[in-house]
């Protein structure tokens, strides 16, 4: 188990006249037993390794608590009765996020593809009770023009809008990049207003400009910051003469060359 329900008050009332290594003992010896969900070994010498008990005293609390919390079973094996019940109700939720984990993690909601109004079964029947909790996207979608809502619910099979994707794979690479932080913001911004076309060209002009002046990675914006609240993607990003004129720049390939020019055409005649 990663992790396990700690019950202050039946705590404290069971341990109140532990020492502050006991309590210490304690916790690292209950750790190892969610951890590993099994009993401790009966030896003292193993309890001792367990908890990195080194001097006498510190061995002796975890013998005291050995044998007060966790007595020897008729196996040779020391358990935790609490414990032992802990990790037998949590035994069914644990099995299946393991299985799910094989298939892939938990199933993907499937998209509403019939208008929210209507029953999926008579598109002449009106839907007699909304839901309670409408989904976030259909929310956003009834309330943007309808190129905006296409942007924002067409998504691809991972999650992802198209324009979105084509932005992603256009935008500078940089080291520890979050591509669903980036695009949670992307999606803020559609809230706001802006179409993807802003930020698609943005993204376009961010990426000539750092191809322009060799950027290195770790000196891009990460993409969430880009399509943040501060609408970097807004900004001109006109590359920079010097680094467009330097020998390097005509000696590297132009990766963005075909995009720069388009945009940036008679800056630099």
């Amino acid at each position: 188990m990663n992790f396990y329900k700690r019950y202050p008050a039946d705590y404290g009332r069971k341990t109140a006249r532990l020492t502050l290594a006991q309590h210490g003992a304690y916790t690292l010896l209950l750790d190892e037993v969610y951890s590993t969900e099994d009993p401790l070994p009966g030896a003292f010498d193993e309890l001792y390794r367990i908890c990195r008990a080194m001097s006498k005293p510190e061995q002796e609390a975890v013998r005291a608590v050995a044998e007060k919390f966790f007595p020897l079973s008729s196996d040779g094996l020391r358990r935790n009765q609490r414990a032992d019940e802990e990790i037998t109700e949590a035994a069914p939720a644990i099995e299946a996020a393991r299985l799910n984990g094989k298939k892939g993690g938990r199933p993907k909601k499937e998209t509403q593809k019939e208008p929210s109004g209507f029953s999926m079964g008579n598109p002449d029947s009106t839907q007699k009770e909304p839901n309670s909790k409408a989904s976030h996207s259909s929310d956003n979608c009834s309330s943007l023009r309808s190129e905006q809502s296409r942007s924002f619910c067409g998504k691809s099979d991972d999650g992802y809008s198209p324009e979105f994707q084509a932005a992603w794979d256009s935008y500078p690479r940089r080291t520890g990049q979050s591509k669903s932080e980036a695009f949670k913001a992307w999606k803020a911004r559609i809230q706001d207003g802006t179409t993807p076309e802003q930020m698609q060209a943005g993204t376009a002009r961010y990426a000539a400009y750092c191809e322009a002046n060799h950027t290195e990675a770790r000196f891009v914006k990460h993409a969430a910051t880009f399509f943040g609240p501060d609408r970097h993607f807004l900004n001109d990003w006109t590359p920079e003469v010097r680094a467009q004129n330097s020998p390097a720049s005509r000696d590297v390939p132009h990766k963005f060359a075909a995009a720069s020019a388009a945009i940036y055409e008679g800056v630099f005649e």
